[in-house]
């Protein structure tokens, strides 16, 4: 196989390919340096790759015949920001990563949670900076695998952001799989995001938090995030904090088959300035000023739609454990007990979180179970993943009208 000349040229790519023998393929070939693949396994005959590219490369792959499309690799970003100084230099009681404060317990973290098994048996899988090393020895009974797509140890980072995030989702029993896909400057490449997606679902998560977001396009997270969907395991995805900067849809959270977090503000029970809307927001949670841990495992407070998604994880992963439900019927009930103020479904899409409601809206499925009956026509085509609920099955979850 000819390979490019070693120069500064080249540029990563991702790309999809259709899967053929292969004899079959053709010259694009000549133009690449050894692939990386992203996983192994086949997404609906769909392989994705990356690969560094020289200019004349990239223009070749977009002639094959195998193709389906070629994006240069993007980057993402953590969503979330530092809101007020350190408010101390000790960590909970004994060490325990869960938030001590009952300020924090509203909408969803209420005190039926924090009983029973809170989590247990569940996976929780954090794809965000790596964790501080005092912050992973506060979880350290809790990590059950980690690994690094940045360089480095996924347990030895220095921004707070994976961190807070890590232990505002792990309710008090569950485990932990922290992947580092941002550097500790806060960005990441798209390559390393996926490949920890498919990491995490092979290493068995129940549960995706990815507190990113960015400008790539949809296809190539779409296709892992879809295979963890037909998994039955949920990733939940910041919906970004540009909504005073163009509200632009943002990824992974503008994918089909990602439970999109916007935020809100508690103390005015309105949308968050700046959290992003739009009919691909599928709910929201509290995301101003919420305490958790640092990377030095002092408590810290930090904003942005990357900390109403650790907060809806972790009312969805302490949900799992008590109720046994999971993947898109966990995600039902999730959405069936949001609670509506009137505001714009754009802004909320089902509504605000509520754990407790949702925990009602499970448990009477487990009472009133349908009788058993042959349905008229099929409901779900193996293989084909649903997606965010569309306009129609949004009447499943009717607003108040005139609120």
């Amino acid at each position: 196989m000819a390979e490019t000349e070693d120069t500064n040229d080249t540029k990563t790519y991702i790309y999809a390919c259709r899967v053929i023998p292969p004899e079959e393929r053709d010259v694009a070939r000549a133009h690449q340096r050894e692939p990386v693949e992203m996983h192994d396994a086949e997404v609906g005959e769909v392989r994705q790759l990356s690969v560094h590219l020289t200019d004349e490369g990239a223009e070749a792959y977009a002639g094959a015949s195998n193709l389906i499309e070629i994006e240069e690799e993007t980057t993402a970003s953590a969503d979330g920001w530092t809101e007020d100084a350190e408010l101390s230099d000790e960590a909970g009681a004994d060490g325990h990563p869960s938030i001590p404060h009952t300020e924090d317990t509203d909408y969803g973290r209420s005190t039926w949670l924090r009983s029973g098994k809170c989590g247990s048996g569940v996976k929780v899988a954090v794809l965000d900076t790596a964790l501080g090393a005092q912050a992973a020895g506060m979880l350290r009974s809790h990590i059950a695998g980690h690994k690094s797509w940045v360089g480095g140890s996924a347990l030895a980072g220095m921004n707070d952001h994976g961190s807070h995030c890590a232990c505002t989702a792990l309710p008090d029993k569950a485990k932990l799989l922290h992947a580092a896909v941002l550097k500790n400057s806060g960005s990441g490449g798209t390559m390393g995001i996926i490949a920890a997606i498919h990491w995490a679902i092979d290493s068995g998560a129940d549960i995706i938090n990815m507190s990113l977001s960015g400008n790539g396009n949809e296809a190539p997270y779409e296709r892992a995030i879809r295979r963890a969907r037909d998994r039955g395991v949920l990733v939940f995805c910041a919906a970004g904090n540009e909504a005073q900067k163009g509200n632009p849809k943002r990824f992974p959270g503008g994918c089909a088959s990602a439970v999109a977090v916007g935020a809100f503000d508690r103390k005015t029970g309105l949308r968050a300035p700046f959290s992003c809307h739009g009919p691909h927001v599928d709910i929201a949670h509290s995301g101003v000023s919420v305490l958790s841990y640092s990377a030095r495992g002092t408590l810290i407070r930090m904003s942005g739609t990357s900390q109403a998604t650790p907060n809806a994880v972790w009312t969805a992963a302490s949900l799992m454990a008590e109720t046994g439900k999971k993947g898109d019927v966990l995600l039902r009930g999730l959405l069936s007990g949001a609670r509506k103020n009137g505001s714009p479904i754009t802004h909320y899409g089902a509504g605000i979180m509520d754990g407790q409601a949702a925990r009602t809206k499970l448990l009477i499925q487990n009472v009133h179970k349908q009788p058993d009956k042959k349905p008229d026509k099929p409901t779900h085509v193996h293989g084909k993943v649903p997606g965010k609920p569309t306009h129609g099955s949004r009447r499943l979850f009717p607003r108040l009208e005139g609120r």
